[in-house]
């Protein structure tokens, strides 16, 4: 269920096409097939067509969300309305935004015919240029390219193909050349700026530069839009027993498309899930306090997705430091006599933990443990003077060292009637409830005299 859920956000992204900068180039062999019935353009030598536009066209590259594409007669075509014109790769003249899976001089006995075709249920466009020969002088053996280059929505991807020219009558291979860029795609043409390219490369036909080696029949080349993905972080340090918010959010991602979701990989069974206790809602991550303990290290995965639907696990690493907490669970308060109990915990902090009695003074009875170490400290004893008591607490775990100043009062014992002391005996002061203090003795006594002079006067009928 939750992996449907996952599935059903990245198609929910993947509605919206978005800009998108960086590409992974590979390659792989294919059968090549030529179009069937495609849309013809005729140029002339060294033109490009006027702006087509299919229904539902759209393609984001570079920075910008297209309708349109224009192709050429030289083997490139340029995403927009307008392009450069000339039989060699110049991607540098504005607007730039070429596609060339091999812009070379191309020419054709009344014209270039250059094809296309748009599939909107699949959201692909096909632009093919077959059997065009290359002009060169080369008498003995015709050039000439068949190819194609296919533009996919929403994934971005873009994809050469490339067959072997036939039916030209005599021998034929694919052109080669030693130009840079004749296999790439660009960005616009900045004035001042640096434009972006990425060469299509295949070890042994298509070198890194962009220039052909040997005309890569029956492959492909494949420029795939790179996933969201970023530097993993540097382990977060976070004070133990505080309550910690972090928004994903707000964290720059690299090469993806904005904007972008964050989740818990761990819900959709992808990567290592959060710590118990924590969660993620719109992308803030929260861990409480109780779940942070001094000294753990924790370590888990979101996914984040982008506006294409792409989507990426990043790890997290979260280190719990700080000083531990002291604890008090009981009263502060008991009459002599009760039996007295407070108990003192560690929270957070890293063990091992050590207790001292730093300063100050236990009432009397009340007994210091004779182990002093461990998460938990209990006073405990019957305490048998009247009094207020100050003390200091220290507890040191295996980083820091914390204090904590108590102050206990013991109430003196109670008078019951005839003058005669009460004691509380087992009943206690214990479990972290105050038992009721009696009353002050004068006041029974006061009570107790009116009692009795009530009691001996007539009665008035």
């Amino acid at each position: 269920m939750h992996r449907l859920a996952l599935l059903c956000l990245l198609l929910v992204a993947a509605a919206e096409a978005r800009a998108y900068y960086q590409y992974d180039v590979s390659s792989a062999p294919i059968t090549y097939q030529d179009l069937v019935t495609p849309n013809l353009v005729v140029l002339a030598d060294d033109a490009i067509s006027g702006p087509i536009a299919p229904a539902g066209f759209q393609f984001s590259y570079f920075g910008t969300l297209y309708s349109s594409f224009c192709v050429a007669s030289n083997g490139y075509m340029v995403l927009g309305t307008t392009g450069v014109v000339s039989p060699v790769p110049d991607h540098a003249t504005p607007p730039g935004l070429v596609v060339a899976p091999c812009w070379v001089d191309l020419f054709g006995n009344g014209g270039v015919a250059v094809g296309w075709k748009y599939d909107a249920a699949a959201r692909r466009l096909i632009v093919e240029w077959r059997d065009i020969l290359v002009r060169q002088n080369l008498p003995s053996t015709f050039r000439a390219v068949r190819m194609q280059v296919v533009l996919t929505m929403p994934d971005g991807r873009i994809e050469f193909r490339y067959g072997k020219p036939n039916g030209l009558g005599g021998p034929v291979d694919g052109p080669v050349t030693a130009v840079p860029h004749t296999v790439a795609v660009s960005g616009p043409a900045v004035t001042g700026g640096t434009q972006m390219f990425n060469n299509g490369t295949i070890p042994g036909w298509v070198n890194a530069d962009g220039s052909i080696a040997g005309w890569p029949d029956g492959r492909a080349i494949y420029f795939d839009t790179r996933p969201p993905g970023m530097v993993n972080p540097l382990p977060f340090s976070v004070q133990a027993g505080q309550g910690w918010y972090e928004d994903f959010n707000t964290w720059p991602v690299e090469n993806g498309v904005a904007p972008y979701t964050w989740m818990d990989a761990g819900a959709f069974g992808s990567g290592t899930p959060l710590p118990a206790g924590w969660s993620v809602t719109g992308g803030v991550l929260y861990a409480p306090g109780n779940t942070l303990i001094g000294g753990d290290w924790h370590i888990f995965s979101m996914i984040v997705v982008d506006g294409l639907g792409r989507w990426a696990t990043i790890s997290v690493e979260v280190n719990v430091v700080g000083q531990p907490v002291i604890h008090a669970s009981g009263p502060l308060t008991c009459p002599v006599g009760h039996n007295y109990a407070l108990s003192l915990t560690a929270l957070y902090g890293t063990a091992p933990y050590t207790w001292t009695l730093v300063s100050g003074q236990l009432p009397p009875g009340v007994v210091w443990p004779a182990s002093t170490t461990g998460p938990q400290l209990t006073l405990h004893g019957v305490p048998d003077t009247p009094g207020m008591y100050t003390f200091m607490v220290e507890l040191a775990d295996a980083q820091h060292a914390v204090q904590r100043q108590f102050s206990i009062e013991v109430t003196p014992v109670s008078a019951g009637p005839g003058g005669r002391a009460t004691r509380g005996g087992s009943s206690g002061c214990v479990g972290g409830a105050v038992s009721g203090a009696a009353l002050p003795a004068w006041v029974l006594v006061a009570v107790f005299t009116l009692w009795r002079k009530r009691r001996r006067s007539p009665v008035r009928r």
